[in-house]
């Protein structure tokens, strides 16, 4: 009497070599989705930096008070002032860094005043992911500019 084998299923071996590609190709592909995702972060960051950055100096200007941003550890906080001292916070706008961020600057700030006129100093991120150092530089005259510099 002959066996006839059914060859309509799977055999362990087959199912094997199917788990271990399938598992290659998600590893494979789950870094660059890690990478990007902290990337598009940083990006998100400096928009938003930008905007809340002239927001400052231009609620300084108009409404004839003092400015200023703090630049911490992990964050950075925009206020403007209800007085041309630092009496009371009008406003306040506290913007958090992305994990791949860091200031190296300790206890830096910058003053905007109601004439237009800034005072501020170098202040230095590290981007543990891009590896390289951006230098925010005071630009002179009126209206808060600054330049980004990226160093490696």
């Amino acid at each position: 009497m002959k066996v006839k084998y059914n060859k309509q299923a799977f055999t362990l071996i087959e199912m094997i070599i199917v788990l271990a590609l399938v598992s290659v190709l998600l590893l494979i592909g789950f870094f660059p989705v890690k990478t990007m995702i902290a990337s598009y972060q940083e990006q998100q960051f400096w928009r938003t930096f930008n905007q809340a950055w002239s927001k400052t100096a231009i609620t300084a200007e108009r409404k004839g008070c003092v400015a200023e941003v703090a630049f911490h550890s992990k964050e950075i906080e925009f206020s403007d002032y209800a007085e041309n001292t630092r009496g009371q916070k009008r406003h306040s706008q506290i913007i958090t860094l992305p994990p791949s961020l860091q200031v190296l600057t300790k206890f830096a700030y910058a003053d905007f005043y109601k004439n237009g006129g800034t005072k501020f100093m170098k202040v230095v991120f590290y981007s543990k992911l891009h590896q390289v150092k951006y230098t925010l530089i005071p630009q002179v005259g009126y209206g808060g500019r600054y330049r980004l510099e990226v160093t490696k």
